[in-house]
């Protein structure tokens, strides 16, 4: 189980790790920076659509995902239905 769970839970895998640092260890600040800005600019896009929306959400500092309270009317799976369901209708 301790082989297939670090390959199957939500961290990337190990190999993958290595070489994202191989190849982040060979660029210039300056790449690495518009790298940097290209994630903020997403984060800031996410973060200011679920705010217009009237969600209160701080702009994490440090992770690629966004997290915001589930409305209190839901349970979590819930409300995962609700936005798939939603989303599949835009796409059909």
């Amino acid at each position: 189980m301790t082989q297939v769970k670090t390959n199957v839970d939500s961290r990337v895998f190990k190999a993958i790790q290595a070489c994202a640092i191989a190849a982040y260890s060979t660029i210039t600040e300056a790449e690495l920076q518009a790298i940097m800005s290209a994630y903020q600019n997403r984060r800031d896009m996410i973060v200011n659509g679920l705010r217009s929306l009237g969600w209160p959400i701080q702009p994490p500092k440090a992770t690629v995902y966004a997290w915001t309270p589930v409305p209190p009317e839901y349970s979590s799976v819930e409300f995962v239905r609700l936005l798939l369901d939603n989303v599949a209708l835009l796409w059909y």
